[in-house]
């Protein structure tokens, strides 16, 4: 009986140990794909690391570049309506006061020149 008993348990640990032969063949048939499939994730977490970087860049240059082009249209803006408005002076200057530059000549010489000759007088 101790025979038979010890045949058995004989039996029984070599078929353990085969069946840890097979798990282990088992969990390293599947440890490369899994190595492999690491690496490609750390590789493709590396390039999306890269092009995160780019469009943060991306980004920033492109809201200075909006900011620009809104500044630049208050500018083109801006000139426009100064524009409008000089043109708009001197239509309105030559309907009106047509005799604006004589009359401007006229006042400058009897005021400005007037007072240079009555400073003169005084001493």
């Amino acid at each position: 009986m101790k025979k038979n008993n010890s045949t058995e348990l004989t039996h029984h640990f070599i078929e353990t140990r085969n069946m840890l032969a097979q798990a282990e063949d088992q969990i390293n048939s599947v440890a490369s794909p899994i190595f492999n499939t690491s690496q490609q994730f750390q590789k493709t977490n590396q390039i999306y690391s890269g092009q995160k970087s780019n469009l943060q860049k991306s980004g920033f240059f492109l809201n200075g570049l909006a900011d620009q082009h809104k500044f630049n249209i208050v500018i083109v803006y801006g000139s426009f309506f100064f524009f409008l408005m000089v043109v708009g002076f001197i239509v309105l200057r030559r309907l009106f006061y047509r005799n604006f530059y004589s009359d401007i000549s006229i006042f400058i010489t009897q005021n400005i020149f007037s007072l240079g000759y009555n400073d003169q007088q005084d001493l």
